[in-house]
């Protein structure tokens, strides 16, 4: 397939997830086209070769290119979207969800996203493959399991996008991802700062003699208050980091905290939250393109055409994002604007119907 034609049918198959409300086929795809493109087409674009996260770079270029600045972010997070009644295969299959606190059955993806300037972009992405099959030591069960970590997933990413040579200053992620071969490849290798969350079990050392010395005890043991900033030393990692701790308030009222390091040591702990708050634009990138896009609404069934289908929703997104700006609306109130049009055209077609119908019964 010719990269114009291919390109057409993308955008044609974006524009399909973004207006339509219900399971997503092919061949409604190719009658809301008056049938000019067979839905043939589509399903040997869906089933051709796989698209890779260099695939979505090269769609998104010209727009993060557009919007790019020296302070903006890259963030990353994963997400599972839940298949319970697909069957299995390397793509959907078991993964523990932390939202949930148990396994459920889906696709479950890395997302990377830019945000600059107001503009949410996604940039690049994993799928975890479980490729491989082992035995499960406590169940004695075979389990699929994946190759490559989460971890890894995250480090690669961040190759991509230097790789890509996308301007940026932080780095943020979930506790997931606060490793200390993260902490230090973005330290060390992208010469990068990062703001991430860690647990309170955490060994820190309070001074670099310290930490020469082995003298670690628990973050918790630290006793900090409200928004107050310190610095430490955490145990495997030999440079020095800026912590905070951050009291917050539950939906049932009990009392929470977080604690965020950073490896800037040039910002205060309001600037520190501040920047970290930002890591919410990756859920909301999640959460458009599972409400908005039909990223689970995908009839494929082959590894290959789910993780395509998938991918599409990620160009979608961008297009989404692009829209949303351009005609100064939400995500979601986009989505209803669309929906009420769809809404209203179903109505007067509705009535036009009735009213042939009737002038057909006064004419009998």
């Amino acid at each position: 397939m010719q990269k114009d034609e291919e390109k057409k049918l993308f955008d044609l198959y974006a524009q399909f997830l973004m207006v339509s409300t219900s399971k997503i086929s092919n061949t409604t795809l190719s009658s809301l086209l008056d049938n000019e493109i067979s839905h043939d087409k589509f399903t040997r674009m869906l089933s051709g070769r796989r698209f890779e996260s260099s695939e979505l770079w090269r769609l998104n270029k010209k727009y993060v290119r557009s919007i790019e600045q020296e302070d903006s972010f890259l963030i990353i997070d994963d997400h599972i979207e839940e298949k319970p009644y697909m069957d299995e295969n390397d793509l959907i299959c078991w993964h523990y969800d932390h939202t949930v606190g148990r396994a459920i059955k889906g696709i479950n993806q890395l997302s990377m996203v830019y945000y600059s300037g107001e503009h949410t972009i996604p940039v690049g992405f994993r799928f975890v493959e479980k490729t491989e099959k082992e035995i499960d030591k406590k169940t004695n069960k075979e389990k699929r399991v994946s190759k490559i970590n989460k971890n890894e997933h995250f480090r690669n990413l961040l190759r991509e996008a230097q790789l890509h040579q996308i301007k940026y200053k932080y780095i943020l992620c979930d506790s997931w991802y606060s490793s200390d071969e993260n902490m230090a490849f973005i330290e060390n290798k992208l010469k990068k700062y990062f703001v991430m969350p860690i647990k309170d079990n955490r060994n820190i050392a309070l001074s670099e003699n310290d930490r020469q010395n082995g003298v670690y005890q628990h973050l918790i043991d630290l006793n900090l208050s409200d928004n107050q900033l310190a610095k430490i030393w955490l145990e495997g990692i030999l440079f020095p980091l800026h912590v905070i701790k951050k009291v917050f308030k539950n939906k049932d009222n009990s009392e929470g905290c977080l604690y965020l390091i950073t490896n800037d040591l040039n910002i205060d702990s309001t600037q520190i939250f501040e920047i970290y708050k930002k890591r919410w634009k990756v859920e909301e990138h999640h959460k458009t393109i599972k409400s908005n896009l039909n990223y689970g609404k995908s009839p494929a069934h082959t590894p290959k055409t789910q993780a395509n289908h998938c991918v599409l929703v990620l160009y979608a997104s961008t297009l989404w994002e692009k829209l949303s700006k351009n005609v100064g609306l939400n995500h979601f109130a986009l989505k209803a604007k669309l929906y009420l049009k769809a809404i209203k055209s179903a109505w007067n077609e509705l009535l036009l119907l009735k009213s042939n119908i009737i002038q057909t019964n006064n004419c009998a």
